[in-house]
Order: structure tokens, then sequence, then C-alpha cells
């Protein structure tokens, strides 16, 4: 597989997560999630993304109850594609980020109540 059909396996993905029409996502994914793409590079077979995650905390987070609040978390993610389909993935996200945007982790800097 080329770079450019590696890359465009990779946007498929995301307009899947982006549309929900797999199952799966409807199960996992609140209503108004939304992934963007920042950057996108291919070498051979392998794939890097750096993308933003934007939405509201309308459901349970590792344990936390929903709060209301909006968010944004960023990450980025190796995929290596053999015949169309990824077969290993490393991914990398900002948690502690989100749980400062949800209010259960201070910020740096700032005292916990």
């Amino acid at each position: 597989m080329s770079a450019e059909n590696n890359k465009a396996i990779v946007r498929r993905g995301f307009e899947a997560l982006n549309q929900k029409n797999l199952a799966v996502f409807d199960e996992l994914l609140n209503p108004d999630v939304h992934f963007t793409i920042e950057d996108i590079i291919a070498e051979e077979d392998f794939i890097v993304v750096r993308y933003t995650t934007r939405g509201t905390h309308q459901g349970n987070f590792m344990g936390i109850p929903p709060t209301g609040k909006q968010v944004s978390g960023t990450g980025m993610f190796m995929d290596r594609i053999v015949n169309g389909k990824a077969v290993e993935q490393w991914l990398n996200g900002n948690t502690p980020g989100l749980l400062q945007q949800i209010g259960v982790v201070p910020a740096p800097g700032q005292v916990s109540q």
C-alpha cells in the first residue's frame, strides 16, 4: 500500500468516528464528540496522526459522573497498515488534561480543595 492509500484509510476511520456510523461508537461516544486531524504523516506502512478531540462530558469517564463541561484534548497515534487494514496501533492522549478540564484534578500550581 502506498503512503497516500494509507492516509486515506486513516481519514476514513476518523470520518467513521465523526459520523458514528459504526454501532460500537454509539455505545462508546457522546453525540457531540468530534475529531479533527491536525497533521497526518505516512512512511511506507506507518501512519502518524496528531488530532484534537472536542465534546461535552455527558457520560461516566473513568468512573467520574458527567459534569456537562465542554472539553478538548489532543493526542497522537501511529498505525501500521497491512493490506488496507490497521494491524498495530500506538496511542498517546492527554488524559490528565481532560481530568483537569472536568475539575477532578487541579491544574499545575493550583491547590486542590
